[in-house]
């Protein structure tokens, strides 16, 4: 996967090919119970939502979730 990260997060210091734009989140004791959210970036900004609320975060609060689905651009 080191050619699709970011040059400063590569090893061989290549750009990357796609940027992540959203990520899924499962919040729960199991997959048949719990909470999903939903965070993206739009116009350069992170939002996190979850069911009818969303708010801004930062970029570090979005990216240490502990994602189960990433969604990319290219």
């Amino acid at each position: 996967m080191g050619q699709f990260q970011d040059a400063g997060a590569n090893v061989d210091g290549q750009t990357s090919r796609y940027k992540l734009m959203g990520l899924a989140e499962h919040v729960g004791k199991s997959e048949q119970s719990g909470h999903y959210t939903a965070h993206t970036l739009r116009q350069g900004k992170w939002f996190k939502f979850d069911d009818e609320y969303f708010n801004e975060v930062s970029e570090k609060e979005a990216l240490r979730r502990e994602a189960y689905l990433l969604f990319y651009i290219r």
